[in-house]
């Protein structure tokens, strides 16, 4: 097949390989959208990114896992293991990204792309993680508040009857507030990647991620339920699975981000 002919062809694209398809191009403010097709692919480019150098990867992830534990030990310190683990979280994320990012230009994903973040972009990623903490804490006050309400309401009750009444309206208010989380989540998810990969501002790369998860909330719908029918079947081998469905995610969300925010 000549040249040509491959450019014209459609489906040459996914019998490229890695190095054929390199992360420039224009960047698109506030993504575009893409087609539920599109996020299928996600997973065949994460698990190509983790097959360049799957041993680089467990490693990785091994070494990701083990210092999540560590956090998980901070968070008996009182807001001390929040802060580590919630500021630490975008500099680890942006240095994966990084990582996928030379993989899937033909550089190579290696175990230091891990600790990437440390070296580049650490103040931003921290400035990151500092608004999604800010985001977490506004949320938590809305519950809280929420909570002394119902609670107030309960114990003013003087029959079984009105407690009720009382605990479908409590009820009712926590679910808006767990929904009220998912565009916090959506302003985090790209943020990181935007940070290393198109040097925006934290904000700015918070504003952008959100307004590139609202343009395609049902091919991320499609994709996360994907995700965790894997997750489930990764699991059933003793969580051995996710040894390569974790860097395969890892290596989608960098394929998501081509996907929406480059030309």
């Amino acid at each position: 097949m000549s040249t040509d002919d491959s450019f014209n062809n459609p489906y040459a694209a996914t019998q490229a390989s890695l190095q054929e398809h390199p992360a420039s191009g224009d960047f698109i403010p506030g993504g575009q959208s893409v087609s539920v097709s599109e996020s299928l692919t996600w997973f065949g480019k994460g698990f190509a990114i983790f097959k360049s150098a799957p041993g680089q990867w467990i490693v990785a992830l091994i070494i990701l896992v083990v210092l999540a534990l560590l956090g998980a030990l901070l968070n008996m310190i009182p807001f001390v293991g929040m802060f580590v683990t919630n500021l630490g979280m975008p500099v680890l994320l942006g240095g994966l990204m990084l990582g996928c990012q030379a993989a899937d230009q033909g550089d190579g994903f290696k175990i230091d792309h891990l600790f990437a973040g440390f070296k580049a972009h650490f103040g931003p990623l921290v400035l990151v993680g500092l608004l999604y903490l800010a985001g977490i804490f506004m949320l938590a006050i809305l519950f809280g508040i929420v909570a002394v309400i119902g609670g107030v309401g309960i114990a003013a009750a003087s029959s079984f009857s009105a407690i009720e009444q009382s605990w479908p309206i409590f009820l009712a208010v926590l679910l808006v507030l767990m929904l009220a989380f998912i565009p916090l989540a959506m302003a985090f998810y790209f943020a990181p990647t935007l940070v290393v990969t198109q040097n925006l501002g934290p904000f700015d790369a918070m504003v952008q991620s959100f307004k590139g998860c609202l343009k395609n909330v049902l091919p991320f719908f499609v994709y996360f339920l994907v995700a965790g029918l894997l997750s489930l079947i990764a699991a059933i081998p003793l969580g051995l699975g996710f040894l390569v469905l974790g860097p395969m995610l890892f290596g989608a969300t960098y394929a998501s981000y081509k996907s929406i925010y480059l030309h």
